[in-house]
């Protein structure tokens, strides 16, 4: 099976692929929540990195409001694309 246009020429490193991984396992997560789990220092290293997955067409997001309990303002929620899921379950060869 070959790989879409856009996996071939996107290299997906481990960062990445943790992402993805992580967002498989539990869809429509906050971009902040994301850089805790991954243990980002910086808010923007997370925001880069999730940007560089959509523009690969790995990942998406939709923009909603959680509610005046969470806060009333806009919050992106990420979720892995069909084509994500396949990379996130390859394996990477060791060596």
């Amino acid at each position: 099976m070959t790989a879409p246009k856009q996996l071939r020429t996107t290299r997906i490193g481990p960062s990445g692929r943790a992402v993805l991984q992580l967002l498989a396992g539990c869809a429509r997560m906050p971009t902040n929540v994301v850089g805790v789990l991954l243990g980002h220092r910086h808010a923007v290293t997370t925001a880069q990195l999730l940007a560089r997955l959509r523009r690969a067409g790995l990942a998406h997001y939709q923009v909603t409001r959680l509610g005046p309990l969470l806060g009333s303002r806009p919050v992106r929620l990420w979720t892995v694309t069909a084509a994500g899921t396949v990379v996130a379950g390859a394996e990477v060869p060791s060596g």
